[in-house]
C-alpha cells in the first residue's frame, strides 16, 4: 500500500460553483541520504545553505527588531499620548529646526530630548548646508526654506560631533 495523502483545495467560483483541485502529496520520502554521507559537492552546498540560512536569520531578527520597535511606540507613545498625537495629526508647528549628521550614533531628538513635533530635523552626512543656489539642487536649502516660510520655526541649529568615521568626510575633518 502506497503511503500518500490527497489534499483538496476548494475555491468558490462564479455563481457559487466550487472548483476542486486534487494533488497527491507523498507523506515521506524513503530515499533521503544524510548530509554526512553525501559527496563533497553536497557538503559544500550544505555549508552554503547554512550560510544563507544564518543570513536570513539576521534579516528576520532585523525585521523583528523593527516590528518590536513599532509595537513599543504604539503602546508607549501612541496609546498614552492620544491628545498630542491628535494635535500632530492636524499639522506641525515645531519651534526648532535642527540640521545634524546622519551618523546613527548621534540622534538629535534623543540628545536634545525633543518630544514629537518639537523639532523639524534634517540629517545628512557631516550636517552640511550647501550655499543657496536658485538653479542648483535644492536639498537642504528647500528644507530650510520650508521650515522658515511655512512652519515658522524660531530657532535653527546646526549641530555636529567629534570622531567622524575615519575622518574621511570632505577630505579630513577634525573635530
Amino acid at each position: 500500500m502506497e503511503s500518500s495523502t490527497v489534499a483538496r483545495i476548494g475555491r468558490s467560483g462564479f455563481y457559487g460553483t466550487e472548483i476542486r483541485h486534487q494533488y497527491e502529496m507523498p507523506r515521506r520520502i524513503s530515499s533521503t541520504v544524510p548530509i554526512r554521507q553525501a559527496p563533497n559537492h553536497l557538503s559544500t552546498a550544505a555549508k552554503r545553505v547554512q550560510t544563507i540560512t544564518s543570513e536570513l536569520q539576521v534579516a528576520v531578527d532585523a525585521i523583528e527588531r523593527v516590528k518590536n520597535g513599532f509595537k513599543n511606540f504604539k503602546s508607549e507613545v501612541y496609546e498614552k499620548e492620544k491628545e498630542l498625537i491628535s494635535k500632530l495629526s492636524k499639522g506641525q508647528s515645531p519651534k526648532f529646526m535642527v540640521v545634524a549628521c546622519a551618523d546613527s550614533r548621534v540622534c538629535p531628538t534623543h540628545i536634545l530630548n525633543f518630544n514629537l513635533g518639537e523639532a523639524f530635523v534634517i540629517r545628512n552626512v557631516a550636517n552640511m548646508v550647501a550655499p543657496y543656489e536658485k538653479s542648483g539642487y535644492p536639498g537642504v536649502g528647500s528644507a530650510v526654506e520650508y521650515a522658515v516660510l511655512h512652519l515658522k520655526v524660531e530657532n535653527i541649529m546646526v549641530i555636529g560631533h567629534r570622531r567622524l568615521d575615519k575622518d574621511r568626510t570632505r577630505g579630513k575633518v577634525q573635530g
